[in-house]
């Protein structure tokens, strides 16, 4: 049987796996990575050019930006007892602009244009100021969601406040907004050792939008690749890859490389998905070829640890705490 402490470390783990497995084939279209998956006998890690700045091979296993942003969030919740925003967005921009990877001496790389406009101000007071009009419900917040439901766990993660001013650090969209909430409600109710269908049906009991709320109701539904951007980085889409993913995969192997073959977003769709996965299977659930090469393994085993010990006290609860 899975215990929760494995679930947990299969959670950010699973993160930093499907990253690293997707960003090779970031902006690949799904018939093209169907293609190496079968040249290549399946899904697998491998060194690969630089998909960003065109300038080198970046090393198999290698974190982005998903990673790196969970990692920092992570770090963070453990630092402050909480949610502070103020220090979330220190940590963020130090990875986004000062390319200071929390996991590995690699140069962080790979943050989206809404996560880059709102960090860019020389401190969070500054970028208060910015407005949202216009914005796009992009994933960027979605995908560095996970240590919010590893911390508070699943009953305190109703404090959907929380989870909202955790987003809005880069993303102040609502429906992006409603993506975290609903995603670390589904991998709460997980990391308790709910089935997928649980953890959906648990999920719905939140304040969504129609978009969100169809995705719970039916996950099923197979994602489509849309081709272009914006769309292949959108928040809803994203959480419709994680949730078809789950509710069908038979393994942590089978559902990732299910996400990956989709095409588009790859690394975000596998991390979001990763995360997921891993708190279903657990830490035993990833396949071992590909947890001994992941770069920052043990950071993140090492933060899994901190939250599920600050989440698990020896007296009381962890409180849905908002700080500014």
């Amino acid at each position: 049987m899975t215990t929760k402490r494995e679930r947990y470390l299969g959670t950010l783990v699973g993160v930093l796996c499907g990253d690293a497995l997707g960003a090779p084939y970031e902006t690949w279209d799904t018939k093209r990575v169907q293609e190496d998956l079968t040249r290549r006998g399946g899904l697998t890690a491998f060194d690969y050019p630089d998909p960003w700045e065109r300038s080198g091979v970046f090393p198999k296993g290698r974190p982005t930006d998903d990673s790196d942003h969970t990692a920092a969030l992570a770090m963070s919740i453990v630092a402050c007892g909480g949610v502070n925003q103020e220090d979330i967005f220190t940590r963020l921009r130090a990875v986004t602009f000062g390319h200071h990877s929390p996991l590995w001496d690699g140069k962080a790389v790979g943050a989206g244009k809404t996560t880059r406009n709102m960090l860019r101000p020389a401190s969070w007071q500054e970028s208060q100021v910015l407005g949202s009009v216009g914005a796009f419900p992009s994933n960027g917040s979605l995908m560095r969601a996970a240590p919010l439901a590893l911390y508070f766990g699943y009953e305190n993660v109703v404090c959907s406040r929380t989870v909202q001013k955790a987003s809005e650090v880069t993303h102040r969209h609502p429906i992006a907004n409603d993506c975290c909430f609903a995603y670390c409600r589904i991998l709460g109710a997980l990391l308790e050792g709910k089935e997928p269908w649980e953890s959906f049906e648990l999920a719905r009991t939140g304040p969504y939008g129609g978009e969100v709320a169809a995705v719970l109701t039916h996950p099923k539904i197979e994602p489509r690749d849309p081709e272009v951007w914006p769309g292949r980085g959108a928040a809803v889409l994203t959480l419709q890859v994680a949730c078809w993913a789950l509710v069908r995969a038979r393994s942590f192997c089978e559902g990732l490389t299910d996400v990956i073959g989709i095409g588009g977003d790859t690394d975000t769709y596998g991390a979001v998905a990763g995360g997921l996965l891993g708190a279903r299977f657990g830490i035993a659930g990833i396949p071992s070829e590909w947890r001994d090469v992941l770069l920052g393994r043990h950071v993140m085993e090492a933060l899994a640890e901190r939250l599920f010990e600050s989440a698990h006290p020896e007296k009381g609860d962890p409180i849905c705490s908002i700080q500014h």
